[in-house]
């Protein structure tokens, strides 16, 4: 269709050959366009990958539209979204004042080249590096928790076992939250779907173990899979390196180092450090389990998210100062609502007379 034509159709608000003008100008600096027209309302959703920069776009769409001059589109609602995402980042509207202007084949202007973006405060370490290093003190924070736990709660071996994992897990997962906000703006799901499973992992059967990793794995592919087309090598890769740990593990079995390392715990026996021992050697062998599974994740996520790029990361005392409010106020007004709905459904009890 030749330019003069989508022009007229332009004019006349047909939503197909506004979008068709506008990619051609977009399409090669990596915007696609969808119209869709509602009596004079003409919604524009604007994808590309990293998320559109509503700055630059609304002057240039403003422009547009008003040389255009279609007397059939009077207020302009924009979207924009990241490339595969099912909802919008951001929505505006514009207001057009219809001119009476001739139409001409510039009516659509060339985008204007982008401005310069001052540069966000990104981390300066690398993702994976950033990734160990968060994990590594999470994990010496949670065994501190762990000893800390084992004191106050000693006599009561349950509720030990459940507080002390899932405190472990809120900490372990708010780590690598915060790492994964790097390069997810929707990272804070990661520990919603961490921490839970991630928690009652170790409190639940042996049986139902597995299990509880499976499900972990999956919540985290899902989030994963919003970002990634290989986001299924994150359960593949998980499974096989658990695999091989577990491999390890039955050859040191064998071998008599499951048990506070054979002969070694025997002689701590002899000089009356048994104890003393057994926790170190605890200590040491799942911290390198959780050392070699932390590593081979890091590494599957930096293959995953290498094509996005780096977002700015909030400081660690903003979490404290606005984002843990903001969840605190949020779980609060849905715990009351639920409360709400409960009294509706509660029978109330029939008031009694007063006696005189």
């Amino acid at each position: 269709m030749i330019a003069a034509d989508l022009l007229h159709q332009a004019k006349q608000g047909n939503a197909q050959a506004i979008a068709t003008l506008l990619n051609r100008q977009l399409a090669p600096r990596g915007l696609r366009i969808q119209a869709k027209r509602k009596d004079a309302v003409l919604a524009l959703i604007i994808d590309s990958d990293p998320l559109p920069v509503q700055a630059q776009l609304l002057p240039y769409l403003e422009s547009s539209f008003r040389k255009l001059a279609s007397p059939e589109i009077e207020r302009l609602r924009v979207y924009g979204r990241v490339h595969n995402q099912a909802k919008p980042s951001w929505m505006a509207e514009v207001d057009l004042a219809i001119a009476d202007s001739a139409v001409t084949d510039s009516a659509i202007a060339p985008y204007p080249p982008p401005r310069p973006a001052p540069e966000p405060c990104l981390p300066k370490r690398p993702f994976l590096h950033q990734w160990l290093l968060f994990n590594g003190v999470a994990w010496f924070a949670a065994w501190g928790i762990h000893l800390s736990g084992s004191t106050f709660f000693g006599q009561l071996q349950t509720v030990n076992s459940l507080l002390i994992n899932l405190l472990w897990a809120v900490v372990v997962s708010a780590a690598q939250t915060y790492v994964l906000a790097r390069r997810l703006h929707n990272a804070h799901w990661w520990l919603v779907m961490s921490c839970l499973p991630l928690g009652l992992l170790f409190t639940a059967a042996k049986p139902l173990q597995p299990l509880m990793v499976l499900v972990m794995l999956g919540l985290q592919c899902w989030l994963l899979s919003r970002h990634s087309d290989r986001a299924y090598w994150w359960i593949l890769g998980n499974v096989l390196g658990l695999i091989g740990i577990g491999f390890v593990m039955a050859l040191a079995g064998i071998f008599g180092f499951n048990n506070g390392g054979g002969l070694l715990s025997i002689l701590m026996s002899l000089l009356g450090l048994g104890a003393m021992w057994q926790l170190l050697w605890d200590f040491l062998s799942l911290t390198v389990t959780f050392g070699t599974i932390i590593t081979i994740q890091g590494w599957l996520l930096k293959q995953l998210l290498h094509p996005l790029p780096d977002r700015p990361v909030l400081p660690v005392e903003t979490y404290f100062q606005t984002v843990l409010p903001q969840l605190w106020r949020v779980g609060r007004d849905r715990l009351q609502s639920l409360w709400q709905r409960l009294q509706r459904w509660l029978p109330s009890t029939p008031s009694q007379p007063s006696k005189r």
